[in-house]
Parts: C-alpha cells; structure tokens; sequence
C-alpha cells in the first residue's frame, strides 16, 4: 500500500511539472519547508528542470545584479536538485561578507518543466573594521620608553551597493607609521575578470642586534644594535580571473621606491664594550633602490562562511619574481602554499581545522620581504603593512631558533578546535572559541649547516565576535600584546 501510495505522488509530481516528493529535504539555505517546495535529493528518479527565471530579495543596499554575478545558473539552464552549482552559489555569495544569511528556494515556474530559483539575502553592514590591535613595546633607541603600537583598518566592502570594495589601513607606533589605500572587484564590469589596486607608503625603522638589553650599573651588554631606518613608497595593481565558482586566478604588478639611511651602529654608552661583534643587518640597497616584479597565484575557497566557518577549504599558491628584467634593484623569487581544512563534527558550527604554510625564497630579498618570525608565532606581535613592533624572539623550545629573525624558509603546522558559544541575527552575528596550537621551522638556506632546523611550538586560545561593524578576537595572544617586554639582563 505504501509503495502505491508513493508511486502515486511520483506520478502527480512529473504531470504537474514540479516534484512533491517523500523524504523532503530543504534547499540548502532554507530554514524550513514551509517557505518553499522541498526537494528529495536521494530519490533515484531525480527529474530534470528548466531554469524560467532568477528572484532576488531582501537586498536593500546591494544592487541585484551584484549578487547574480555569483549565481552560476542561468534561465535557460538544465538542472535538477542535486546541480552543485545550487550549493556554490550560496557559498560564494556568503563568502562575498556582505550577508549574514544566504537562502536559496525553488518554486514552480508557469509552465510544466520549469522552477524558479528564489535567492533571499539578509545584508550585513557594508562598512566593517578590518583589523584594530593594539599593544605595548620597548623597541626604541632607549629601553626605558614602554611606547604603544596599534594597527586599524576600515573597509566599504559595497561601495555604492556595487560590490566594488574600497579600504584604508594604518599602523603606527612613536618612531615609524604606515597606511595603505586599496580598491578591488572580483567581478569588473559585470565579467568573469577581477581589478585590484592598492598604494602604500611607510616610515620605517628596523633593530638589528641587541637593543633589547638593558645597560645599567649592575650589568654589561654582551653585544650592539644598529638601526636601519628607511622608506617604502609603492603601488601594486592587478587582474585576476574567476574559473567556476572557487577557483581564483590572479597577477599583480608592484613597483616600489625604498630610500634606505646609513645604519646607525649603537654601542654600550655607559662603558665600552670589549669584543663586541657587530650585528648582521638585514639586507637592503644603500640610498635609492627600485623593487618592481609580478606575482601570480591562485585562490580556491570553499568555505561556508566569511568569518566563523565551519567545513570547506582554503588555498592560496602565490609565486613572486622580481628581477631587474623588470627594472628592479632586487633579484629574488618568494614561493608561498598556504592551506586550511575544516572538518565539521558534532554541534552544527563546531569543527576542527588543520593548515600548514610553506615558503621559500632564492635569490638575496630585502629584508621586510622574507619570512618573519612574528608572523607564525602568536607569543610575539606579526607585523602590520611590513612594520615590526618588536625586537624579543619568542622561544618555547630549546633550539637555535632564538637566533632566527628574518629568513628565507619556513614550514609553519596549525591545529585549530572551533566550537559555537553564540548565533545571533542582530548586531552580533555570532561567538565562536577557539584553541589554537602550531609548529613552526624558520630558517635560512646559509644556516642550515650551522645550527640544523631549528623547530618551535605556538599556540593560543580565546572567543572570535562577528559583528555589524566587523570581527574581534579576544585571545591570550592579544592581552600578551599588552605587558612591555621585560628587561633582559646580563651579568659579567
């Protein structure tokens, strides 16, 4: 009798052209079934439909045809339930940071054969802060000094409703400050190709040694410091090509002006120094040099959400060559394969994800272009806009990497447990904690021979907020930003 019955209603379903099947799941993005038809994705017979028409809704600032370049179904097209260009739609509209939710129905078209395809936004704010960090330090000619750092940056992700994002960035602290000034559209003039451009000045100021030593009365320093101080004057524009829904094709072109001073060697004042030996200084052309090249790359994401995602991947593969063929003073190439895998498990939200970063550099780089320690361990601030507001070297392990500051080779391994504490639909999206942990190798072709490769672990721990005006982490690593290193003291 059952059988019948659901014969019956297969029967009905292909006479009125639309299925009214057993088993309804919902379109991916719909909450319930009652705001649409319900579609069974496991039945064997899955029929195919006609696309007749796209509706878009619920945006008030994003103009509709913004959010149909990012619909990979066309009316015309063939289709039935389980067209993973349904689910890629959703996801990459999500992950545009304009809406906080993304629902797509399908509804009887009007004739036989034919569905609409109902795509219902709920816009977030367009105007969301980037970044705000702020911390303490004693990189300063004189130890004393507990001199504030801080970074922040202000993004329109919608310029104008038109998809078109348009963003500031500043860092600063007392000796050295940073902005940048970018725009870019993955989607230009309604095609399948992106532009980016951005502009970037910086007043900068790098130690080089050991400044962080405290001369007193009591102690001697055990070596000098010098500082490298320079200039950064740019401009990067770019392309890039979207191929299907997550994969991300790019090339940029970046010219440079970097005015680099006479490093200032700084000895002991209080009494000389004996067999001190001068610090290694990172490497930068004397006076005015030019640092021009092209980097290609490529994008793939995955990811369900923007900013608290749960399942889904992403990749990034980028390949840098400056040479003076491209009237540049510097001739190096950086390589970077940076990946992230969020495996969803238990609670709807919860998920454990798992990346690694690795990166190489031939050739003689300028300094603020390799690989930084602060950037993969969270004891110690990463540098904002190519800034450094630190000269302490983080050291959980007891190996040689103490000794590392800005090389051309790093392996970096993360592991990250993210679990929902918060789902709201106002001006607080939602809270999610986390626990981070991570090794990292950092080293350089030239010292392999000499202290091996050297490995040391990171981690932190804390509550991620996304909201209307943008993302906050509350972490041990933020809180660490705010205690000024302590002095480092030697006796003789």
């Amino acid at each position: 009798m059952k059988l019948k019955i659901l014969l019956l209603i297969f029967i009905l379903s292909v006479l009125t052209g639309f299925p009214v099947l057993y088993a309804a799941e919902t379109i991916p993005g719909q909450s319930d079934g009652s705001q649409g038809e319900t579609l069974d994705k496991s039945h064997p017979f899955m029929p195919e439909y006609r696309l007749e028409k796209i509706i878009i809704s619920g945006n008030k600032k994003t103009i509709s045809s913004v959010i149909s370049k990012y619909i990979y179904l066309n009316p015309g097209d063939l289709f039935n339930i389980n067209d993973e260009r349904i689910d890629e739609s959703r996801f990459r509209l999500m992950a545009l940071g304009l809406f906080s939710s993304v629902e797509v129905q399908l509804k009887k078209g009007s004739q036989k054969g034919y569905v609409n395809l109902h795509v219902i936004v709920k816009e977030r704010n367009t105007i969301v802060l980037r970044d705000l960090s702020v911390g303490l330090t004693r990189i300063s000619p004189h130890w004393d000094d507990v001199i504030p750092f801080g970074s922040l940056a202000i993004e329109e992700r919608s310029f104008l409703g038109s998809g078109f994002a348009v963003g500031a960035e500043i860092a600063a602290s007392k000796d050295q400050f940073a902005y940048r000034l970018y725009m870019s559209d993955s989607h230009f003039l309604g095609t399948k190709f992106g532009l980016h451009a951005e502009g970037i000045f910086a007043q900068s100021q790098e130690y080089f040694g050991e400044h962080y030593l405290h001369p007193s009365k009591d102690v001697t320093l055990s070596g000098a410091y010098e500082i490298a101080r320079y200039r950064r004057a740019g401009l990067k524009i770019g392309t890039g090509y979207n191929l299907k829904s997550d994969y991300y094709f790019w090339i940029d072109w970046r010219f440079e002006n970097i005015l680099a001073e006479e490093p200032t060697l700084v000895e002991n004042t209080y009494e000389t120094l004996q067999n001190s030996a001068k610090p290694e200084v990172g490497y930068l052309e004397p006076d005015s040099s030019l640092l021009s090249g092209l980097t290609l790359g490529i994008n793939r994401d995955t990811t369900n959400h923007p900013v608290l995602p749960y399942k889904g991947s992403l990749t990034k593969i980028s390949a840098e060559l400056s040479n003076p063929v491209f009237g540049s003073s510097y001739d190096f190439a950086k390589f970077i394969v940076n990946h992230k895998t969020y495996f969803p498990f238990g609670k709807k939200g919860q998920s454990i994800s798992v990346g690694g970063i690795g990166g190489i550099i031939t050739g003689e780089a300028p300094f603020f272009e390799q690989f930084f320690v602060g950037d993969f361990s969270s004891l110690s601030p990463d540098r904002k806009l190519g800034l450094n507001f630190t000269n302490l070297h983080p050291k959980v392990l007891n190996t040689s990497i103490g000794d590392m500051w800005y090389e051309d080779l790093v392996l970096s391994l993360n592991v990250e447990y993210s679990f929902p504490l918060y789902r709201g639909s106002a001006t607080i999206y939602g809270i999610n904690g986390f626990i981070h942990f991570g090794a990292y190798s950092l080293t350089s072709t030239s010292k392999i021979d000499d202290g091996g490769i050297p490995i040391d672990i990171t981690g932190d721990f804390g509550i991620k907020i996304d909201t209307a005006v943008g993302v906050f982490t509350i972490s041990f690593a933020n809180i660490l930003q705010l205690i000024p290193p302590v002095r480092k003291e030697t006796t003789q």
